[in-house]
């Protein structure tokens, strides 16, 4: 029903998406649907159907120019003293998370087939449950995934990452669980536990202003364009990616009270990854998806399965405190967000920080953990 050259109203349809997808996100819905799936499946399902075309010059524009720009916006917060300063002993459990989350992809790449695009399909995912749904993306973009491959890879892994998140709620309740892992940090006595600090969520993202929002785009903007001359004259354009994570990193770490004060960032970025969202399930075949979802299904379930199992034995065997453990991992599958509202619940509030922390150094890391292991699987 529209040509691929109707801009406006392919960008009404891609809008309409991500409007839905962030609606469905301040909903309890979120926990069994999350946003980013609906709005891939959403846009899928209208492409398939010819109401909004399969291929236009608009779906590749997204991709090109907004995920590049998104990735400075989302890491305007990671400042890297802050997070060594406070995150503690979490921070040693949550490169431990990392490392599990790598062993279980490596596994999966050997054990399941998932054809030639296999390996990078383990660096998506390791990218994803290291740092997030951003991270999935930019590694997706850096490894030169094909869209169909990133759409399902992308759809797939937000279902498991919230049946991991389910996964280490439950086990966080079981006496027989903390029996296992139990240890001499365990042990420590109710006078020790309340001695230790309690903190509320550290405030990561100031009032919105439009001046700091458009501030930020600018210093986004600048990182971008810097970063791609950088690599294309060095002849690495398909890192440009990496190039923007370290550059954003280094110019945080040079100036945090700058770039702590451009609030509305990280909202900023997550829309613009919203809408690369509902461009890459526009473009997406359904008979792909629904001929690939079981196997890619199984790929992802099996790291987040390994990565757990690996970290209970952790926890077991280096006699780590529990829930640092579960803090670390769900940090790693699920972000800082949900990691906030998990240890909040359970009432680990001296965990809250720590969590979030962890949860943000985990987008620092992860595109070029990502990378690495998708380049040098075989």
């Amino acid at each position: 029903m529209i040509n691929g050259g109707d801009y406006w109203s392919i960008s009404l349809a891609l809008a309409a998406f991500v409007w839905l997808g962030l609606w469905i996100d301040t909903k309890p819905l979120r926990k069994f649907l999350p946003g980013p799936v609906v709005v891939i499946v959403s846009a899928s399902i209208l492409s398939n159907t010819g109401i909004i075309p399969l291929a236009s010059d608009l779906y590749s524009s997204v991709t090109a120019y907004l995920v590049p720009l998104a990735i400075p916006l989302l890491l305007f917060k990671a400042n890297l003293r802050t997070l060594f300063r406070e995150a503690g002993g979490v921070l040693a459990i949550f490169l431990l998370a990392a490392l599990a989350t790598i062993i279980g992809a490596v596994l999966a790449y050997f054990l399941i087939d998932l054809g030639d695009e296999a390996a990078k399909v383990a660096g998506v995912y390791t990218g994803g449950w290291i740092g997030g749904a951003m991270n999935m993306v930019a590694v997706s973009e850096a490894v030169e995934m094909t869209k169909a491959t990133s759409a399902v890879a992308i759809s797939v892994g937000g279902p498991i990452s919230i049946l991991g998140l389910l996964t280490l709620m439950t086990l966080s309740t079981l006496p027989m669980v903390h029996r296992f892992c139990r240890s001499e940090k365990d042990m420590q006595s109710a006078v020790d536990r309340a001695a230790e600090k309690d903190t509320e969520a550290p405030s990561l993202w100031p009032p919105f202003r439009l001046t700091h929002v458009f501030g930020a785009v600018v210093v986004s903007l600048t990182i971008c364009a810097v970063s791609k001359l950088l690599t294309h004259s060095l002849g690495i354009d398909k890192f440009a990616i990496l190039i923007i994570t370290l550059l954003t990193v280094a110019s945080v770490n040079i100036r945090p009270d700058f770039f702590a004060g451009l609030g509305g960032s990280f909202e900023l970025g997550m829309l613009f990854m919203y809408i690369f969202f509902a461009a890459i399930g526009a473009s997406t075949d359904i008979t792909i998806f629904i001929k690939h979802a079981s196997t890619m299904a199984l790929f992802g379930g099996f790291i987040v399965a390994s990565h757990i199992t690996l970290m209970l034995l952790a926890a077991r065997f280096l006699k780590l405190r529990f829930e640092e453990v579960v803090i670390a991992s769900s940090a790693a599958i699920v972000g800082p967000a949900a990691t906030a509202a998990m240890a909040s619940s359970r009432g680990w509030r001296h965990l809250v920080t720590p969590g979030v922390l962890c949860g943000v150094f985990g987008y620092v890391i992860a595109n070029f953990a990502g990378v690495l292991l998708a380049e040098l699987l075989p």
